[in-house]
């Protein structure tokens, strides 16, 4: 365990330095294209320490209570979600509405890490 520079802030630096000092000196397309998908992954993994362990308790919670049970991994879950949306259990009825909204809070959770930019300009709720 480092004390400074944590890890947080080493992947800011290497992101910086890819975008500001490698990208800029890039000839090639195939040199900067490769660059930004440092720099982009990079920055997703910045996203992912800053908000740490909570999107994935939630999206359990959220299946828990979705599937009306206290039990279960997010994978066993996501199983059990599309193993019935595919015997179309949520084609019909107030069932389908609870799993649009939990399947969209879901997705924009992801985004926001993955890429946040995807919500901007965006009423999500």
């Amino acid at each position: 365990m480092q004390d400074r520079p944590d890890a947080a802030e080493l992947i800011a630096a290497v992101r910086h330095f890819l975008e500001h000092e490698v990208l800029p000196i890039q000839q090639e397309h195939r040199g900067k294209f490769r660059t930004l998908i440092a720099a982009n992954a990079l920055a997703i993994v910045e996203r992912e320490l800053s908000v740490g362990s909570a999107p994935a308790q939630q999206e359990r919670e959220r299946l828990r209570a979705l599937l009306d049970t206290p039990y279960g991994d997010v994978a066993a879950l996501r199983l059990e979600l599309a193993r019935r949306i595919r015997s179309g259990e949520a084609d019909h009825g107030p069932w389908r509405q609870a799993v649009f909204t939990a399947t969209q809070t879901g997705v924009e959770a992801k985004l926001a890490v993955a890429n946040p930019h995807f919500l901007e300009g965006r009423d999500v709720r």
